[in-house]
Formats: structure tokens, C-alpha cells, sequence
């Protein structure tokens, strides 16, 4: 039996586009739809990072700077500057307190204002509610831009707990708020999927009301991973992972014909220019014996960053189109496709094998002819991003499909390219480790292997921690390096500077340093607001040596090969989580150079980010590593921005979440046994947590 979930063929108004809400025009859809999500679903899922008691301090005379007061208040004098203005030219209206407050001054401030709209609003000798953060200007309290400032009849729209998003640049926490009350509006259509003794086992409220009480609480919420909430939610998003893994697992469940190994196996390791590890010989062997067998793969290779997965892959690639049938290999980015495809052609240049790219932008003329050989036979191995799971992409006989770096993709997408064809063995890498403590009882039967070794000649990465106060030292020391043919990545946790990243080091920012010891001819810019053309330009010209210093975001975290770079500083090394740090450690260390990551941080070191960043300097090894990221991560880690490198999920927490997991199984068996009866819940559970934008993976 065949079974698979439907996909956007839901009728509820949560899994609809932003789009449809009113007042969320293209320009907010823009700034909104890659930080947080194009669905309404997506933005019920970005919980808030905090709450404020609105009425906790109800005082202008008892208040002191930083503090969040609801008071209310009447206008007395209105300083309204005319037309538009910059930042540097504030609009001031004064107001007193009322009451016993009605001596206490009170100034409102805006910058950036549009006065003719905004005198309409407010009227002198009018009784408004104001709520802020005060701040204290020439020994007078002012709130800047405050949160609300209503008329006093209005006020019951002020929640008691006010949630606080973490927002898109250019986005307004009302657009926000817009959206999230249109989707609590719309979140009652939802069938229960967890059955009765699941809810009562964990008291655990309906999917519905958890969603709503994190938005709109009663009291005051904070997020512990191990509340009743919280778990709600990881539950569900295990459930859904064990789901889908069922699913595909299902599709893959008819007899395989047994791809044997061949000549082409030979003629590939004659032609490697290096020896293979006995890690690499030995999961070479499983993955052979596995397409040897009557049934279809499906295996995970875990492999520490640099120990070679691919070629281990292109072995398991080189016995499928051997045995006549065509392999595919897909890559989260265009330029670490385009890396695989120019490895692979130098690799089996002496084999008589058609290799074809397929990514998103390509000619109208390229992209025919590349599907025309595709579903012809003519290309034997077909290497691309998600394109490869285009309706239109027809294969002839696809009988291996390869993901790499398995975590950047939703497990939709894995499904898809599992439809691609009959009797598909599938084979996902990564280079983020779950760690040894869980990999049983996470991965239930899937197969898995692990590469630990690195490749004959590959040394270890000298890891040192430095103050950002010794920056320039540094930098001198750099220019030396440079001189004696190093290359360098320079990691940067922000783009540019504004009030959400005041704290962080700014490509702008450092830009502006280096600009001062660098010709800009000596250095270029990544990151991800550019257009993918534009910085797969910059990541070939630093790979080709035109640039010595790559300046970049952690865009750079994935995959790029650069061999003859052997320096990486990454600064704010305080404010990322191990498994993170030890994935950009990785761009270097892929020679046989001597190769250096220099961690710089802020200040003083709270305790826990001292022992991630020493513990990353005493150990290259990615699997105790990631044992120890689940150690030291803090709880405030465990949601929202990727901080603890744990791309896996969105809200479990594997460690302190141990006890759901089994219960998780469970569940998804009885479900999945039960698939008729329960396909309308399963298909919302899936299309809530299994969209391509969501955290979740397969597998690891």
C-alpha cells in the first residue's frame, strides 16, 4: 500500500498566504516572507522572544530609565514639526499624569514623523493612554516611539503580557500583531491528532489553545523548554518527523533489482589523486551492500566537517550508473551544486558518463536540452538544488538520489525526489552530528554510518580565542600571512548596523576597519541579502585567489570548498552555539596546510559561552562536540533564531525532551497504522511542521 500525504489542499485560512490579510501590502510581504515565513502558519509558529507586564509600573513618578510604564495622560502642548523630517529633529508632545500624577511631566518624542496625519490623531487638552520604555532627557521622563498611545477609552486594547517578536528590519510590531490576531482568529478548525492519553499523560492543552496562550497569555510566560507548552509543541513536531519518515519509508518499500557492483568502481579509484580512509572503505562497503540488497536504502551518512562524505557518495553514484540507472545528488545552494559538478567531471573525466547541472536560473535553451537528456537517459548523473524535484523534470530510470548537507531541506523535498522514480535508494549527509547519547533511539531503524577519520594528511584546526581589544595586533599579523599566500574567511554575525544588532560586529562596520590596513582589491563582501549571482561571483573569486580576505555572514557555512584558505576569524564567537562554530571552523583545514580559526569575542565572558568556545578550542572532533552543545546550551537557546546550531528542530530539545521521543514513536505508529481514518489530521500536522521553511529534518 501506497501512501502519501496531499499537499496545499487545505481550506483553513493558516496555511494561506500573508498576502490575503488586509493592510499587509507587497512591500511588508518582501521584508517578512524570508525571516519569518510567506504563510500565516509560519508567523503562529514565531513565538515571541518575551513578554511585557504592561502594568506592572503605573507611575511616571516612580519610574527610572529602562523601565516599561502604562500611565494615563493629558496633552497639553503639541511641538509638531512641519513636514517631513530627519531623525536628528524631533517632534515633542508634552503631557502631565492625571490624577495624583497631574504635576508629573511626561514627553512623548518622534523622529522621522509625517506631521499632517499625525496632528489629525492627537488633540491638546485630550486624555490618551501611553505605554513605553522611559528615558530620561535634561531630568525629564520621555518615551520614544511608544508602543501605544491611545485615546483613554481604548485603552482594554492594551494586553496585560505583551508579547515581544524578534522583527524583520523595516517591519513595525503592529504588522506583526496584525498578522498574528488574523491567524488566532482563523486556528479553530484544527482536528486533534495526538490521541486522549497522550493530552492527559503530559497535560497538555489542545494544539489550538497552546498556539494561543504563547501569543495572548493570562499571566506571565517564560520560556522554559520544559513547560507544558513548549512541549506541546516539540511533540507534535516529533511526531510529524516520525510521520513523514514512515511515509517515505512506505514509498520505498518495493523490490529493488539489485545494483551490483562494476568496472566503473575500479576505474574510479585508479583515478583518485589520494587514499582512501578506512572510515571512507568501510561505509563505501555498507552503502555497496545496500544496493546490492532486494530492498530499497535508506541510510544516513553522518561525517565530521572535511572527512570526505562525498566521494563516498560518488562511489554509491558510479555503481548505480555502472548497473545502467541514473543517480541524482542534490545540494542546498547553487554554488556548492556547481562545486559538486565541477568535482565530479574532473573525478571521472576517463569515464564515458554524462553529467548534467540543473539549477534554478539557467536559460530557457539550457534548461530543455538538460531535461530533454534527463528523461532521454542520456544524462546518467544529475546534479542540482531543489530543482530537481521540479514537476517537469522527468527521469528515466532514477534509482539513487543523494542529498547533501540533509538539514537545509524540508522533509517534503526529500519525499519529492523520492517520487522521482520506482525502487529509489536514498542517501543523506550531513556534516551537523546528532550526538552518540541519542542516535538510537532518534533514528529508530534507519541505517546509519559515520566517517570520523579525516583524509590522509589533513591536520588539525588550531583553535585560538582572542579579545576583540587585540584587534588590531591582529590585523598586522594578517597582512603578514596574506604576504606569505594565505587566504582568508572573516565571519561577521550581522549585515549592516541598526537597534536589533547594536551589539554585534556589522559586515558595514568592519568593512569600514579593514577598508583602513586593505586595498578593497584585497578583499570582498558576502552575505544574504545580495543576489545569489552576485555572491556566487565573489565566493569563485576568492576561491580563484583573486580576493585574499572573503568579509561574510554565515552564508559561508555550508559546503564552499576553498583548499588554499587556512585562516578563519569569526567574530562575536560568544554569540553562536558550538555545533555552529564548529561548522564554519570547517572552510578551512582542507589542504595539507596548517590552517587557524581565531574565535574573537566581546568583553567578558559569561561562563557557558567560556566553555563552548574552550571547548571548541580543545577538540576537532564534531561528535563530541555536538555531545557537549547539548550539554551547555542554555534554555533561552532552545527557540526562535538559530543560536545553538541545532538545525534540526524549532522546539525540541533532545536532551531535555528525551522523555518525549518514545512517546512521539508511538503516536506516529498507531496514526500511520490508522492512515485512513486519520489522513485530514495527519495532512495539517504535516503542513505545519514539514514546509520547506521550517527547521525540521529527517533524520538528523
Amino acid at each position: 500500500m501506497s501512501i502519501s500525504i496531499k499537499k496545499n489542499n487545505l481550506s483553513e485560512k493558516i496555511f494561506n498566504s500573508i498576502e490575503n490579510i488586509k493592510g499587509v501590502g507587497p512591500k511588508t510581504v518582501k521584508l517578512i516572507k524570508d525571516k519569518i515565513g510567506l504563510r500565516v502558519i509560519d508567523h503562529l509558529l514565531n513565538l515571541p522572544t518575551k513578554y511585557i507586564n504592561r502594568y506592572q509600573k503605573t507611575s511616571i513618578k516612580n519610574s527610572v530609565k529602562g523601565d516599561y510604564i502604562t500611565v494615563d495622560v493629558v496633552i497639553v502642548e503639541m511641538n509638531i514639526k512641519k513636514g517631513y523630517f530627519k531623525r536628528k529633529i524631533p517632534s515633542r508632545i508634552i503631557t502631565f499624569g492625571l490624577n495624583k500624577e497631574s504635576n508629573q511631566r511626561l514627553d512623548i518624542v518622534y523622529f522621522n514623523l509625517y506631521s499632517n496625519s499625525f496632528s489629525k490623531l492627537y488633540k491638546v487638552s485630550n486624555e490618551y493612554t501611553v505605554s513605553g520604555k522611559v528615558e530620561i532627557f535634561k531630568g525629564i521622563p520621555q518615551i520614544t516611539h511608544p508602543d501605544y498611545f491611545i485615546p483613554k477609552e481604548l485603552n482594554y486594547k492594551i494586553p496585560r503580557y505583551d508579547p515581544i517578536y524578534r522583527i524583520p528590519n523595516g517591519i513595525k510590531k503592529n504588522q506583526i500583531n496584525n498578522i498574528i490576531n488574523y491567524g488566532l482568529e482563523n486556528l479553530n478548525n484544527l482536528e486533534e491528532w495526538s490521541r486522549d492519553e497522550t493530552i492527559k499523560k503530559f497535560n497538555f492543552l489542545s494544539f489550538s489553545n497552546t498556539i494561543k496562550t504563547l501569543h495572548i497569555p493570562k499571566e506571565q510566560e517564560f520560556y522554559n523548554p520544559e513547560s507544558n507548552l513548549i512541549k506541546r509543541l516539540a511533540h507534535d513536531e516529533l511526531l510529524s518527523n516520525f510521520i513523514s519518515l514512515m511515509i517515505l519509508k512506505n514509498k520505498m518499500q518495493a523490490n529493488n533489482s539489485g545494483i551490483l557492483e562494476n568496472d566503473l568502481n575500479t576505474l574510479l579509484l585508479k583515478n583518485l589523486n589520494f587514499e582512501l580512509t578506512e572510515d571512507q572503505i568501510k561505509v563505501i562497503n555498507e552503502i555497496s551492500e545496500d544496493l546490492k540488497s532486494n530492498k530499497p536504502m535508506l541510510r544516513l551518512l553522518q561525517g565530521d566537517v572535511g572527512s570526505g562524505k562525498t566521494i563516498v557518495a560518488i562511489f554509491a553514484i558510479i555503481q548505480v550508473v555502472g548497473s545502467g540507472s541514473q543517480a541524482a545528488l542534490m545540494a542546498p545552494t547553487e554554488v556548492l551544486a556547481q562545486q559538486h559538478y565541477q568535482n565530479l567531471k574532473q573525478l571521472i573525466k576517463n569515464l564515458d558518463i554524462e553529467i548534467t547541472l540543473i539549477v534554478g536560473k539557467q536559460s530557457v535553451k539550457l534548461k530543455k536540452t538538460n531535461y530533454e537528456n534527463v528523461k532521454n537517459g542520456k544524462s546518467k548523473i544529475i546534479i542540482g538544488t531543489h530543482a530537481l524535484t521540479s514537476k517537469g523534470l522527468i527521469y528515466k530510470n532514477l534509482k539513487l538520489a543523494v542529498i547533501d548537507e540533509q538539514h537545509r531541506f524540508g522533509v517534503n523535498q526529500r519525499i519529492s525526489i523520492v517520487e522521482k522514480g520506482k525502487d529509489i535508494n536514498l542517501l543523506v549527509m550531513t556534516a551537523t552530528p546528532i550526538p552518540r547519547s541519542l542516535a538510537l533511539t532518534y533514528y529508530n531503524d534507519m541505517s546509519v554510518s559515520n566517517i570520523n577519520m579525516k583524509p590522509k594528511g589533513r591536520k588539525n584546526i588550531d583553535t585560538s580565542l582572542i579579545s576583540i581589544k587585540k584587534l588590531d595586533s591582529l590585523v598586522k599579523g594578517l597582512k603578514r600571512r596574506i604576504s606569505e599566500g594565505s587566504q582568508i574567511y572573516w565571519i561577521c554575525p550581522a549585515i549592516e548596523f541598526n537597534e536589533d544588532t547594536r551589539n554585534l560586529t556589522s559586515i558595514e562596520e568592519r568593512e569600514k576597519y579593514l577598508s583602513k590596513y586593505f586595498k578593497n582589491t584585497e578583499f570582498n563582501i558576502a552575505h544574504g541579502k545580495q543576489k545569489s549571482d552576485e555572491r556566487d561571483i565573489i565566493i569563485n573569486n576568492f576561491k580563484d585567489g583573486k580576493s585574499k580576505i572573503l568579509l561574510a555572514t554565515t552564508v559561508v557555512e555550508v559546503g564552499i570548498d576553498v583548499p588554499n584558505a587556512d585562516i578563519i576569524i569569526i567574530e562575536s564567537a560568544n554569540r553562536y552555539g558550538l555545533a555552529q562554530l564548529h561548522q564554519l571552523r570547517g572552510r578551512v583545514g582542507r589542504s595539507d596546510k596548517q590552517s587557524y580559526c581565531i574565535l574573537i569575542y566581546e568583553n567578558k565572558l559569561s561562563e557557558i559561552a567560556e566553555k563552548r568556545l574552550n571547548t571548541l578550542k580543545s577538540t576537532n572532533n564534531g561528535f563530541i562536540i555536538a555531545e557537549e552543545d547539548l550539554i551547555l546550551r542554555g534554555p533561552g537557546e532552545v527557540l526562535g533564531v538559530r543560536q545553538s546550531g541545532d538545525a534540526n528542530f524549532r522546539f525540541v530539545n533532545l536532551i531535555l525532551h528525551k522523555d518525549l521521543i518514545e512517546n512521539a514513536k508511538s503516536e506516529a505508529e498507531f496514526l500511520f497504522n490508522n492512515f485512513e481514518m486519520n489522513s485530514k489530521k495527519l495532512e495539517q500536522l504535516n503542513e505545519i511542521f514539514q514546509n520547506k521553511n521550517a527547521l525540521i529534518s529527517l533524520g538528523g
